[in-house]
Order: C-alpha cells, then sequence, then structure tokens
C-alpha cells in the first residue's frame, strides 16, 4: 500500500473511502423467487419503522445478544456452539410468527432456559428498545444491510457523502464544523458490513498514515 500511495493521498482514502461496488455471478446472484421477495417485504416496511428505538436497541442487542444469536439473529454468535441446544433462529417465522411481543419481551426480561434475561441490567425503554429491534430482524433485513443499505441508507434515506478534496486534506480541529458533519455522516453507515466510523477527522487519521504506509 505505501508504494501506490503518497502520505496525503492516503489520508483521502482512509478519510473519504472509495467508491464501492458488489460483484454478483451465478453463485451470489439473489434468488428471485426467495431472494428478492423477502428484500420487497422488508422495503414496504421501513417508512413504519422507529428507526431511533431501533438503532437503540440495536445498540444493546450488539452489546448483550449478538455474541449467542449472531450479528443477523441467525443463533450463530461466536458462544452459541458452547450452549447446550443452539440460540433460535431470531429472523424465523417460530420466533417472528408465533411468539407475542409479550412473550418475546418476558423472554428477553427473565430469560429463558439457558439464555440469561437481562431485566436486570435493562429498564423498561431499553428493554422495549431491544424488542423493536429483534422486530425488524428478517431475512429481507439482512439482504437489505447487505447489498442496499451503503447506498440507500440503514433507514431508506439515501447517505449524504462528502464531496472527494481534490487536493490535500486539511486538517480539522475536534470541534470543527467539518469534524462535526463527517462523525454523523459516517455514522449512518451500517455496523459490521464495513470499515472504521469511528470519529472521521484529519488529525485522528493522520497517525495512521506511517503505519499503512510501512505495510
Amino acid at each position: 500500500m505505501g508504494a501506490e500511495y503518497n502520505e496525503a493521498e492516503l489520508m483521502a482514502k482512509v478519510l473519504y473511502g472509495r467508491e464501492l461496488s458488489v460483484p454478483l455471478d451465478a453463485g451470489t446472484s439473489l434468488s428471485p423467487n426467495i431472494d428478492l421477495t423477502d428484500t420487497t417485504a422488508y422495503l414496504r416496511r421501513l417508512p413504519s419503522i422507529s428507526w431511533d428505538q431501533v438503532n437503540r436497541g440495536q445498540e444493546l442487542y450488539d452489546s448483550s445478544c449478538v455474541y449467542c444469536h449472531g450479528l443477523d439473529g441467525h443463533g450463530d454468535g461466536i458462544m452459541a456452539k458452547q450452549l447446550p441446544a443452539p440460540p433460535p433462529d431470531l429472523c424465523g417465522a417460530v420466533v417472528q410468527s408465533q411468539v407475542s411481543d409479550a412473550d418475546l419481551g418476558r423472554i428477553i426480561a427473565d430469560g429463558k432456559g439457558p439464555m440469561p434475561g437481562v431485566g436486570g441490567l435493562m429498564d423498561t425503554e431499553q428493554l422495549q428498545a431491544v424488542l423493536a429491534y429483534v422486530r425488524v430482524l428478517s431475512p429481507g433485513h439482512e439482504l437489505y444491510t447487505r447489498f442496499c443499505a451503503v447506498r440507500h441508507g440503514a433507514d431508506g434515506h439515501p447517505l449524504r457523502w462528502i464531496p472527494r478534496p481534490s487536493a490535500k486534506p486539511k486538517l480539522c480541529p475536534q470541534n470543527s464544523p467539518r469534524s462535526r458533519l463527517i462523525k454523523p455522516i459516517f455514522g449512518h453507515i451500517p455496523r459490521r458490513r464495513y470499515a472504521s466510523t469511528f470519529n472521521t477527522c484529519s488529525d485522528r487519521v493522520e497517525p495512521l498514515c506511517p503505519i499503512l504506509m510501512a505495510n
């Protein structure tokens, strides 16, 4: 990498990234009968989702649930194999259609089987946020997050990308207007799928350049 870019170019790439493309071939293309139906069903749900609540629930899920239930709720987290029985697929019809909100909320709060409850760690509002996020999980949500959200936004509102610089990026203080602008914009990039979403400011990125250029 160091041979390809000078320090200014490298800093610009860390700050602004580059255009993304998702190559699809016969082995990875979506199934028209299943995947597109799931994605379309999820798209129709986007306007009715309470995103403030769901985003809070996602953060709580990531801190307390993801290790067993997995990133997308399939029960394939890093600790799942240590359990006596695999966690249920939160995206599946059994949980999403056959378990009521009241029962699911009770399971989240009190636990079930080997799953400990989090009622002692979260207040009512936080428990409701986790429930709201679990209700968003679905095959359509997973596909949309993987293939669409980086362009269309996690909530269906397109991202506002910062124009690429024509010259070396200027260092910006932590509290400068540009710093305050960059953080919320990059903060909307869906978690897990893409690289860093830390406070993307030149004075934070510049120390990384010598390390990257050495590799």
